[in-house]
Parts: C-alpha cells; sequence; structure tokens
C-alpha cells in the first residue's frame, strides 16, 4: 500500500476470508484502504479457480488515483466460470472485463460509498452489499434453537492423520448474510486428534471466543470432519413452522 506510485496501480489476490475476517490486522488493513481512497474495486472470484487451492478467492485491485473516489466497486464474479475441468476452473475474464466496463449497478456489480461500508464496520463481504433489500415480513414465527435442530453425538473420534476437509472455528461464518460455507472452500489436510466427522447437513456453533459463529454446512458425501471445540446440531424430523 505504501509502496504504491503517485499513479500506480496495484492487484492482490486474497483468500475470501480476508473480507470479513474480524481479527484487527486484517480489519485494520481494510479501514486503510478504505480511508486512503485507493481501493477501487473487490471482485468475488469463483472456488477451484488456482490449481494450489480450492478455497474461494478475492481479487482486490488498488489505484492511487481511482476513476471515482469516495467508494468502492463490488463485483460478484463467483459463477463467471468459462469451463470446468475435474480439478481446476477458468475465469470467464471477458465476460468480467464486460461487466467492469458497464456505467452504473447491476446485479453483480455495485459502487458502494465509504460511508455505508464504515457502517457496516468495514466488512467487505460482496454479497452483503450486492443482496437486494426485501421488506421484513410481519408474520415472522420465533422459536427456539431446540425447536428445529438437534445435537449430533459425537461418537467415534477420527484417527489422528486421517485425511479430511478439516473445519477449525476460524472457519465458521461470523455474518449474519453469509452463514453458510461449502466444502469446496476447506482443502484436505491430516486431522489432528479430537476430531469429528459430519454425517448430515448440519449447523455449527463454535464453543470458544465471544461469538457463536452460526454456520450451516451441507452434506456432500465427502471426508468432512471437525475439531472437538465446534458443536454439531442437525435438522429436527418434528420440525413444524
Amino acid at each position: 500500500m505504501h509502496q504504491i506510485a503517485p499513479n500506480g496501480k496495484a492487484a492482490i489476490i486474497a483468500a475470501s476470508h480476508f473480507l470479513t475476517n474480524g481479527h484487527q490486522n486484517a480489519k485494520g488493513l481494510r479501514r486503510d484502504l478504505l480511508k486512503k481512497d485507493i481501493l477501487e474495486y473487490v471482485i468475488l472470484l469463483p472456488a477451484k479457480l488456482f490449481q494450489n487451492t480450492s478455497i474461494p478467492c478475492v481479487a482486490v485491485f488498488l489505484n492511487s488515483k481511482p476513476t471515482k473516489k469516495g467508494g468502492v466497486t463490488f463485483i460478484d464474479a463467483s459463477d463467471f466460470v468459462l469451463s470446468a475441468g475435474k480439478k481446476d476452473k477458468i475465469l470467464d475474464s471477458g465476460r468480467l472485463l464486460e461487466l467492469i466496463g458497464e456505467e452504473g449497478d447491476t446485479i453483480h456489480k455495485r459502487w458502494v460509498s465509504k460511508n455505508e461500508i464504515e457502517k457496516e464496520d468495514y466488512n467487505f463481504s460482496v454479497r452483503r452489499f450486492l443482496m437486494a433489500e426485501e421488506e421484513v415480513p410481519t408474520n415472522v414465527k420465533i422459536v427456539t434453537l431446540g425447536e428445529i435442530v438437534q445435537e449430533q453425538a459425537k461418537e467415534n473420534p477420527i484417527v489422528a492423520g486421517t485425511l479430511g476437509r478439516f473445519i477449525r472455528i476460524r472457519d465458521l461464518k461470523d455474518d449474519l448474510l453469509e452463514n453458510s460455507i461449502s466444502t469446496d472452500e476447506i482443502e484436505l489436510t491430516d486431522v489432528p486428534p479430537h476430531s469429528y466427522e459430519i454425517k448430515y447437513p448440519s449447523l455449527l456453533l463454535a464453543l470458544r471466543f465471544k461469538s457463536l459463529k452460526p454456520t450451516g454446512i451441507g452434506f456432500s458425501g465427502n471426508n468432512v470432519l471437525l475439531l472437538s471445540q465446534v458443536m454439531i446440531f442437525y435438522p429436527s424430523r418434528q420440525l413444524k413452522i
């Protein structure tokens, strides 16, 4: 950030977690980029775009003299895929460049003012800013957690060193809007001791730190494992709302 020339530009590829990470350093960096008014684009890219990782990434573009000051353009290009092989995808760069060149906001692109981003406590979630505003229904029924989910028993701990998609507390979503996780976002690794397997579509809750970080996860038959400090719930069969 400090090495950009007076007329310079820079492009940075980072894990998508950078956009919402509440850690002081990550949040402070997002705040500084916004206040210096050099952040021009934040683009959410498709998952499995790079050979060395399957997690979704973002492209962050810096410009010492942005076309439009006072805000950031957020773009959701997560489904801009030209072709998909067995392991990797190819970005539809032509479609992305065409979208960047279009004037005005679309369902995939929106310019957001600095004031609006500050009100969101410097959370750079792309989908948060692209989500259409909807009226809150008046007939909302409030239920307790126990009415809709049941805790999944943690039986037969996985042997340490087993290869699987290991979910840690830091992988859970601390966001009211983006509160689900895909197995494509979790890299294969050797899991540590005291890990358990997820067998059903589940709701995950953190048992440490300040937030429960409620996160939903689907079940695709992959070997998905998680730390003992994460509680697992699955939908109740008696669910009636």
